[in-house]
């Protein structure tokens, strides 16, 4: 069900990077693959995000998009490298987060690292929960590796990969369950956005 999809690419996790993907996942196809980084608690002076950062945002969503659609994860990345206009050390990371041992990851927390840490998780063929956990125990920036990461796997697996003794304990689980499903009709209303 898309709606069970859709709720795992609008949790944030609470870090102090709040990127623009909360706000584009579903542009419109026509809309430019640039942004201004809106005033937030991570940006509070409104400043320009570095232009590597605000790609690999935006690629984040495109992958998460493709993903809610149906798309594997091999097939998902191969349109971000064939359509996404990313400049060489976004495309680097999307090549490499596959191939990538998890002990090599970057969980600094920095955008273009948790970006690959995320495409590792996405294509490492764990399943939802085995992945997630093993993202989280990398250590480092773990909430936002984490939030990174699951928003992808959710956006592939679904809410049913959640492990029931999980689901249970999510924080505002039914404001997020509203909010998903309200995105999801905004989304099927729209033909304009994908």
């Amino acid at each position: 069900m898309l709606t069970d999809r859709v709720a795992f690419v609008v949790i944030d996790g609470g870090g102090r990077q709040r990127g623009p993907h909360a706000c584009h996942c579903y542009r419109p196809r026509s809309a430019q693959h640039g942004c201004a980084a809106p005033r937030s608690a991570g940006n509070k002076r409104g400043y320009p995000w570095e232009r590597r950062c605000k790609q690999a945002a935006l690629v984040y969503c495109d992958l998460a998009n493709h993903l809610v659609e149906g798309a594997s994860p091999v097939q998902a990345l191969a349109w971000a490298l064939d359509e996404s206009p990313v400049d060489d050390d976004v495309a680097d990371v999307l090549r490499a987060g596959p191939r990538s041992r998890p002990q090599s990851l970057d969980t600094s927390g920095y955008v273009l690292a948790t970006l690959g840490v995320a495409v590792w998780a996405l294509c490492s063929g764990l399943g939802f929960e085995e992945a997630l956990v093993t993202v989280v125990n990398l250590g480092g920036d773990a909430d936002t590796t984490g939030a990174v990461a699951g928003g992808l796997l959710g956006a592939h697996y679904g809410r049913g990969a959640v492990p029931s003794r999980w689901a249970g304990t999510i924080a505002y689980g039914t404001e997020v369950s509203a909010l998903a499903s309200a995105l999801s009709a905004l989304r099927l209303r729209s033909p304009g956005l994908a």
